[in-house]
């Protein structure tokens, strides 16, 4: 089974092999204005989220955030 980390990296590695760039892993909180995702990238003026979840239960989480993200970016 996959530790989040080496799933992290999986994915950050796949990221780039398809877009020729990595996607954020850090950032400002003000600019979420909560929780920090598992990567961030902008892309024609579209801010993009990424959250790695490994199992189900964390998926459901994950889409709990994700939907906060949205709501805090339609709130601006």
């Amino acid at each position: 089974m996959y530790s989040e980390k080496i799933t992290d990296y999986n994915m950050l590695s796949a990221f780039k092999k398809v877009f020729n760039t990595l996607y954020n892993t850090s950032g400002n909180p003000k600019l979420f204005k909560s929780k920090i995702p598992d990567g961030w990238f902008e892309f024609e003026d579209k801010l993009i989220i990424i959250e790695n979840k490994k199992d189900l239960k964390d998926k459901r989480d994950g889409l709990k955030q994700l939907l906060n993200y949205y709501l805090i970016a339609s709130k601006t």
